[in-house]
């Protein structure tokens, strides 16, 4: 949607009203609860991501929420769009081990829960660095490991306290949920 190409934006509204008609086909709320998701895109374009979610139509831009990415846009640009456009972040806390504004990842995920609309537990996103890469290159650093072996406390506590709902980002899927639960005496 920040893209300063006008034919990457309309593909992007495209792409993103046929998700916001499947879940009015599945009967779906619109609002965050059944979130769209995306990445701001192209950095420094705070005003155009901004111009671009407010002409969205409504099936999408209620449902619409944004996620800190490792390299665009962090929590604080986020904040900005949000008090312009009212869409609720996605902490993705893997990411922001990267990309932390400057922020301790406490004071992240309290400004992003922050955003959500009462009623709807914020959607927050958990990966990890594969075991060993960890004095690895940026790319062997980012890349999702196969389980869950690591959560930082704030969003732990938000898990055990079932106060977030988390997308588990790791290769093994259902498997690493499950390993994730017993290892870190999250209910289920």
């Amino acid at each position: 949607l920040s893209s300063d190409s006008d034919s990457v934006v309309e593909k992007s509204f495209v792409e993103l009203s046929i998700h916001g008609w499947l879940f009015d086909m599945m009967g779906l709320d619109h609002s965050p609860k059944y979130a769209i998701n995306i990445h701001g895109g192209k950095s420094n374009r705070s005003s155009r991501l901004i111009e671009q979610i407010k002409s969205l139509p409504d099936n999408v831009r209620k449902r619409l929420t944004l996620e800190n990415d490792e390299n665009s846009y962090n929590v604080i640009d986020l904040l900005k769009v949000h008090q312009a456009t009212g869409t609720p972040i996605c902490w993705d806390s893997h990411h922001s081990v990267f990309n932390d504004g400057d922020i301790p990842p406490e004071v992240a995920q309290a400004a992003t829960m922050e955003t959500w609309p009462k009623g709807i537990k914020p959607l927050q996103h958990i990966a990890n660095t594969e075991p060993g890469m960890e004095n690895g290159s940026f790319t062997e650093r980012r890349k999702h490991s196969d389980m869950i072996h690591y959560i930082p406390n704030c969003q732990l506590e938000q898990l055990r306290n079932d106060t977030i709902d988390v997308e588990v980002e790791a290769k093994l899927k259902n498997v690493s949920v499950f390993k994730m639960a017993k290892d870190f005496e999250i209910p289920l």
